[in-house]
């Protein structure tokens, strides 16, 4: 059994030696509470994507720099999808509310540049070859030189022997002169022991008054709340707005917008029904702040056209945003939140016998139409009820009009003016009916 089990240990220790060389060199980098840049030290076995490396760093948000179109594209943990790549060499702005270390294995990059191979070292010129027999008999004059050297030493060192000694006897004056001088300092040394004494008294009464001080500090202390942990999340210089947009048409390009009612800058994105989800991204790589808490933030999805098609919406900025550095809604296409009440033109124009009103409300209203004929007669009049906020501009929303009066019969062919009325606006225009 002990064989069996010490088989077993070698074989396990094996494995694990195995599995430590498979995941080859490691990089460790830790990360700060909050958003972070970071790059990738060493390229994984599988490659990592926007949602894989928020998940291996805990992160909320993951945001990059697109080169070919100089803008910010950002992930968020809101995307059900995998965003984009990480590559190599790139920095990414990464967003971790607890902060982390992190190890990070595999090997060296292969899209950096390859090295300059250094020049070549030129192979130094042969020296002259000197007859063997005239070196020796240089040689043999160098010798004579150095031993006449020799002699010449030995005469200067017998010198400074003499003059060491009269050094030493001029040493033993200057002993003598420092004795004295002892004597004084020894005098100064107690003058400056009654000092320190007094010093040492003073430095007593300051530690008691510390003392004192402290149990003051630590009584305000106790008295004091605690700071709420999300009081620290005040701002950020990277921020993403992130929408789940649904009922785009295929095939047609949207822009999300969304402004900083604040500072008055604005992000944007484009996005196709392909995406679904976008992400419009704030960042400043000077780290200067770009939203802080409190601040309204106003977005709307605009067709090619230029036509606002959801929103314009606002929302304001909470700590806990910030914290996760990322605000996400819901956009609905043909869920437009006008500024202004609007009459619109009935279509069609001439009609016959049936027309359509739209119109738009800014605010929630009661809405009712009058419809009069040129000589000013009330012919009929179309209850709406309370309205919301919103766009009443296609067929399945605007007023109808079925071309009939208010006892059902159809009116004769002419002009006629329409009224949209609310609590606070008024607005007429004019259409026809043609048989």
């Amino acid at each position: 059994d002990t064989a069996d089990d010490a088989a077993d240990d070698t074989a396990d220790d094996t494995a694990d030696d195995a599995d430590a060389d498979t995941a080859g060199p490691g990089f460790d980098v830790t990360l700060a509470p909050g958003l972070n840049m970071i790059s990738l030290p060493l390229m994984p076995e599988t490659p990592y994507t926007a949602k894989s490396l928020a998940e291996m760093l805990g992160a909320t948000v993951v945001i990059q720099l697109d080169a070919t179109t100089q803008s910010f594209v950002g992930y968020t943990v809101a995307d059900t999808s995998d965003g984009f790549g990480i590559d190599g060499g790139m920095g990414y702005i990464v967003n971790t509310p607890e902060g982390a270390m992190v190890k990070f294995t595999g090997s060296a990059w292969d899209n950096q540049p390859e090295p300059e191979e250094a020049p070549a070292e030129e192979t130094p010129a042969e020296e002259p070859v000197v007859d063997a027999g005239d070196d020796a008999g240089d040689d043999a004059a160098d010798a004579g030189d150095d031993a006449a050297d020799a002699g010449d030493d030995a005469t200067d060192a017998g010198d400074d022997a003499a003059d060491a000694g009269d050094d030493a006897t001029d040493a033993g004056d200057d002993a003598a002169d420092a004795g004295d001088d002892a004597a004084d300092a020894g005098d100064d040394a107690a003058a400056a022991g009654d000092d320190a004494t007094d010093a040492g008294d003073d430095a007593t009464d300051a530690g008691d008054d510390a003392a004192a001080a402290g149990d003051d500090a630590t009584d305000a202390g106790d008295d004091a709340a605690a700071a709420p942990a999300l009081s620290t999340y005040k701002s950020a210089w990277a921020f993403v707005v992130t929408s789940d947009i649904q009922g785009m048409d295929t095939g047609t390009t949207y822009t999300l917008v969304a402004e900083n009612l604040r500072t008055g800058i604005i992000a944007t994105e484009n996005v196709t029904n392909a995406a679904r989800r976008s992400s419009a991204v704030w960042a400043d790589l000077n780290r200067k702040s770009v939203v802080e808490a409190g601040d309204k933030l106003e977005v709307a999805l605009y067709d090619e056209r230029g036509n606002i098609v959801s929103g314009p919406f606002q929302r304001t900025v909470s700590t806990d945003d910030i914290r996760n550095a990322f605000l996400s809604l819901q956009l609905n296409v043909g869920d437009v939140q006008p500024k202004d009440t609007i009459l619109a033109q009935n279509y069609p124009n001439p009609f016959n016998p049936e027309t359509w009103i739209p119109y738009q409300l800014s605010e929630a209203s009661e809405v009712s139409i009058h419809i009069h004929n040129i000589a000013g007669h009330l012919v009929r009049t179309l209850d709406l009820g309370l309205k919301p906020t919103g766009s009443y501009m296609t067929p399945a929303t605007a007023a109808y009009w079925d071309g009939k009066n208010s006892i059902g019969e159809r009116v004769a062919s002419g002009i006629y003016f329409y009224t949209l009325q609310t609590a606070d606006f008024a607005a007429t225009r004019r259409m026809v009916i043609l048989k």
